[in-house]
């Protein structure tokens, strides 16, 4: 079912629940968890392509989440 939403519904639904003042600082943290998340897939993709045993490559995957983990935490 689709719905038509008038203006007034669709000017509510975009204002923004935070001040404009707030948007660099937003910014910059969405950002660093963005680098934060892209170096702990990139880890393990290497992880993944190297020539670990399997049993080594659980433990590494285990430290490289909990680290992704520290690393995301306020």
């Amino acid at each position: 079912m689709r719905h038509n939403l008038g203006t007034e519904d669709r000017a509510v639904r975009l204002t923004p629940i935070y001040s404009g003042a707030l948007r660099p600082s937003l910014q910059a943290l969405l950002s660093a968890l963005a680098d934060i998340d892209f170096g702990y897939e990139r880890a393990l993709e290497e992880l993944s392509c190297g020539s670990i045993p399997d049993l080594g490559r659980e433990q590494v995957a285990q430290m490289l989440q909990e680290q992704h983990r520290r690393d995301r935490a306020p």
